[in-house]
């Protein structure tokens, strides 16, 4: 049987999801994707097929199903849940591990079942991150530490599988359907809460057209690049002219690093 060559997008019918898929399917590519949802809309030019990340078997079926048909050269992860929202000490821990295994561990056990089916010539797997990096979000630890691990992942994988490109990109606040999580009434006293009704009412986001245009540039990029890095849609300078060259300067930009360590050096002597 003949597989054809695709970009897979899990969760395409996620706000960033489904605009990258009609941005792909835009550029005559073949586009394949996966939702949780059962009633999968069909409106589009692309296949999709069901998909939910809290089940290994549902993983399991859509792998056998995806290496009968298809191959990638383009895999990119965009599910994400921040629920349950609240400290840690006051919120159910089996709801707070299941959103670290949709977020984290099963988009690993995903990847790991799906690499083999790769083709081309160094293709890219594209997570997305969140916030947390620089900072200690309050109330969201199940989510932003679940990103944070994605952050160390593509950097670990990027060093040991060569012939694949693995890059993260933090998109930012970009108005999709999981900031509503943040407005249940139940969180009205919450600082995120308040925040995210001053984006909404402000128009307060990242476009999704520039969201799109970051992915782009980072898949155009080759592995030196990119590989292992973390990008922000909001910050980082892509139209710059030597924005590439000066990653390919410094191999731990945009990677986790422990910083501050020259603050504390001493000459230690030994007698």
């Amino acid at each position: 049987m003949n597989q054809s060559s695709c970009t897979l997008i899990v969760g395409i019918t996620s706000g960033i999801g489904s605009a990258l898929a009609s941005h792909f399917e835009s550029l005559k590519l073949n586009v394949v994707g996966t939702s949780r949802n059962t009633e999968i809309p069909t409106d589009n030019n692309f296949y999709i097929h069901p998909l939910d990340l809290a089940s290994h078997d549902s993983i399991d079926k859509f792998v056998h199903l995806f290496s009968e048909k298809y191959r990638w050269n383009r895999l990119i992860f965009c599910p994400a849940v921040m629920a349950p929202i609240g400290k840690f000490d006051s919120i159910d821990i089996h709801e707070w591990l299941s959103t670290f295994n949709i977020n984290f561990s099963n988009q690993v056990y995903l990847l790991h079942s799906i690499l083999s089916f790769r083709i081309g010539d160094c293709p890219h797997v594209l997570f997305f991150a969140g916030g947390g990096t620089n900072s200690a979000p309050k109330n969201y630890s199940s989510y932003t530490l679940s990103k944070i691990a994605l952050i160390k992942l593509v950097e670990l994988l990027d060093e040991e599988i060569q012939d694949t490109s693995f890059t993260i990109l933090g998109p930012g606040w970009v108005k999709t359907k999981i900031h509503e999580q943040s407005l249940e009434p139940s969180l009205s006293h919450l600082s995120s809460y308040q925040e995210t009704v001053r984006r909404i009412s402000d128009s307060d986001f990242v476009g999704m057209d520039k969201v799109i245009d970051s992915v782009m540039w980072i898949l155009a990029q080759d592995k030196k690049t990119v590989g292992g890095r973390n990008f922000s849609t909001a910050h980082d300078p892509f139209d710059s002219d030597d924005f590439a060259s000066k990653l390919v300067s410094d191999a731990d930009v945009f990677k986790l690093r422990r910083h501050g360590n020259h603050l504390f050096q001493t000459n230690h002597i030994h007698s």
